[in-house]
């Protein structure tokens, strides 16, 4: 017995020291690691690099016909006259961006105020859940959504505000069907989620000591709002208005569906037709491909639009730099003051009560009656303010499943479409299934587009995933606090902000007007498209996943002699793991739903074998096709096939929230 007991130690030192020697031999395998990652991460340099040089190269002739100044402020955009000036597009994507804003911003404060502050616990998850919702409807659904249901129903209330506020500059005048003011409308709805998810995160962070101070000194609910909280949150708020400014700066098919197409000249009022640089883009790009000079001036606003939204972006994320170190100096604040406490000396300066009002004893009666009249308007109008931020997506989802569910059949998701719609002849049988009729009443289904979808998300998911995983991992691994992981996660910060559709042009003029791959529109093509798209969303998905992996497990692997590569692929990715699939699970689900990116590069509404090699059709592309269509059983098909995208891209946003609840390291 005796003698057990001391060869058992013996015997676990010798399978020790034989598992470290065993580990210690792959460590020659970490320089080739680190190398490996490095060149992964500068490839994002070499990327960006030749993307601003592409976007430059192919509009300097533009810019040398014109001049800088003159084609980014003469308001002649005349493509018949050889006319580019880009000040009349320039000025409706600002115009349509600051009337989603003043509709948007105050919606989304009042419900992150509504969620951190005054919803009951229980209900919190649900209304910021559904809100999230919003995020994951695609562009393409909003503009069908906006153009067929939203747009005839509101156009009286249009009129109606014309004719009574026409002494307002730029109110007046005839209402047009398609005008700013209902695209502003619909990018309010699509920017609400994201300012509303930047103000949550930011209001959470205010110390509760300090609102309860504040509660204890007899300041009302509202009060306590207004004097902590607002000002706490500040810069985060600011820095999520920029973030909802430069999506909306940068949407594309939701504006073009919706903003009418007239770039003569700046319309008289909100209630006009004009165009955006998006919008133009997208509409005018098939016709540009015989006049390589209005190709040019095409890719110069498709540069402009980069430069404006880099621009909003670099200051959106410097306001939330702002706030996080204003938290930082904030906690630093909280312990000097409790350890001055604990020591027994007084709080320095006013701080925080010199902001709770403290009415005259004689009025205290009057003024208490009022600061409560306030407190339950004020808390009233934020519950209404959330109700109205919900409205849109119970509205949307309600009139896509009446009008969508109508068309949904058997034959609709086994046949492709053909006729008016179908835009080519299926004489290619796809995936050998029996040739529809032509006639215009049967228009035929999606299968074409459902497919296609899969094939094209799928080839940028299966290359762009472990690229962006691998991007992260360098930067949290080996480029934390180094000038170059810091360069590199800024070069991320500057994909993030690019809009999809310039991408799309990117891909557009580097792949298919060069014909590379024999062909000009490929499926393939879409996939480099929306890879770029994906790549700077997976990267910032894994990165914070990847830091919550406790520095324990790597400091104990490590002190046991496991490679850094071994601990990398042994602990830190497999305890990662949930969170690095909802990262890419919601990267596919926002590639799923662009449509921009598929119409530059694999065609539009088309019929023909699913060969990645040749056109593809896609579900984004098929609604976008069917919802300029003149025809009603073509718009009945854009409602199955919008009502079919939604459900696809909700099912891939719940696999991913219930994943990352799986994610959550302790």
């Amino acid at each position: 017995m005796e003698s057990s007991t001391v060869k058992a130690p013996t015997d676990s030192g010798a399978r020790l020291r034989d598992h470290l020697a065993r580990t210690k031999t792959g460590s020659w395998l970490d320089p080739w690691v680190k190398g490996g990652l490095t060149v992964l991460a500068g490839l994002i340099f070499v990327l960006l690099a030749y993307f601003l040089i592409k976007l430059f190269v192919e509009s300097r002739p533009v810019f040398s016909a014109y001049g800088v100044w003159d084609f980014v402020f003469k308001a002649d955009w005349l493509p018949g006259q050889n006319l580019y000036g880009a000040g009349a597009l320039v000025a409706g994507t600002f115009i349509t961006a600051a009337i989603a804003l003043v509709i948007g911003v105050p919606i989304a404060v009042a419900t992150a105020l509504f969620v951190t502050e005054l919803a009951p616990v229980r209900f919190r998850g649900l209304i910021s859940g559904t809100l999230e919702l919003l995020a994951a409807v695609p562009s393409v659904v909003y503009g069908l959504w906006g153009f067929l249901f939203l747009a005839p129903k509101i156009k009286p209330i249009e009129q109606w505000f014309a004719d009574t506020f026409s002494f307002i500059p730029f109110v007046g005048g005839e209402v047009s069907g398609p005008n700013y003011f209902i695209t502003g409308l619909i990018l309010a709805i699509m920017i609400i989620p994201i300012v509303s998810a930047i103000s949550r995160e930011v209001m959470a962070t205010v110390p509760q000591d300090q609102k309860e101070a504040a509660l204890a000194l007899g300041a009302t609910r509202w009060e306590m709002i207004r004097s902590t909280v607002l000002p706490y949150s500040r810069a985060g708020i600011v820095g999520g208005s920029m973030l909802g400014l430069g999506r909306a700066l940068g949407e594309t098919i939701a504006v073009a569906i919706l903003i009418g197409g007239a770039t003569s000249g700046v319309g008289d009022s909100i209630f006009s037709a004009g165009s955006t640089l998006a919008s133009v883009i997208a509409l005018e790009f098939q016709e540009a491909t015989a006049s390589p000079e209005h190709r040019a001036a095409l890719i110069g606003a498709g540069l402009l639009l980069f430069a404006v939204t880099l621009v909003i972006n670099a200051v959106a994320r410097g306001y939330i730099s702002r706030s996080e170190s204003r938290l930082v100096r904030a906690e630093k604040q909280a312990k000097a003051a409790v350890a001055a406490a604990e020591r027994g000396e007084a709080p320095k300066g006013p701080g925080l009560l010199a902001s709770i009002p403290r009415p005259h004893l004689p009025e205290l009666v009057t003024s208490l009656k009022g600061r409560q009249r306030v407190d339950v308007i004020a808390r009233r109008s934020v519950g209404a303010l959330t109700g109205v931020a919900l409205l849109p997506l119970v509205a949307l989802l309600g009139f896509l499943i009446v009008r969508g569910g109508g068309a949904i059949s058997w034959d609709f998701f086994t046949t492709d479409p053909t006729g008016a719609a179908g835009a080519v002849s299926n004489a290619n049988r796809f995936l050998g299934g029996d040739a529809a009729a032509t006639a215009t009443q049967n228009l035929g289904g999606i299968r074409s587009a459902i497919v296609g979808s899969i094939e094209v998300v799928g080839i940028a998911a299966i290359v762009v995933v472990p690229i962006g995983i691998a991007v992260a991992v360098y930067l949290v691994e080996y480029g934390q606090g180094t000038w170059f992981g810091n360069f590199v996660r800024y070069l991320v910060d500057v994909m993030t902000g690019v809009p999809s559709v310039v991408f799309g042009l990117f891909v557009y003029i580097s792949l298919v007007v060069s014909q590379v791959g024999g062909v000009p529109f490929a499926g393939w093509k879409a996939s480099v498209a929306l890879g770029l798209l994906m790549l700077p969303i997976v990267i910032n998905s894994s990165l914070p996943v990847l830091r919550l992996v406790p520095s324990a497990l790597r400091e104990a692997a490590l002190a046991l002699g496991v490679p850094r590569w071994k601990v990398i692929l042994r602990i830190v990715l497999p305890t990662a793991l949930p969170g690095l699939v909802t990262g890419a699970l919601l990267a596919i689900a926002r590639a799923a739903g662009e449509t921009a990116p598929i119409i530059f590069t694999a065609g539009v509404a088309t019929a023909l074998v699913g060969d990645p090699n040749g056109p593809l059709n896609t579900l984004p592309a098929q609604i976008y096709a069917d919802v300029t269509a003149s025809s009603s059983a073509q718009h009945d098909r854009a409602w199955g096939a919008a009502l079919t995208l939604v459900v696809l891209i909700l099912l891939l946003s719940l696999v991913a929230r219930l994943a990352q609840r799986r994610s959550r390291i302790s």
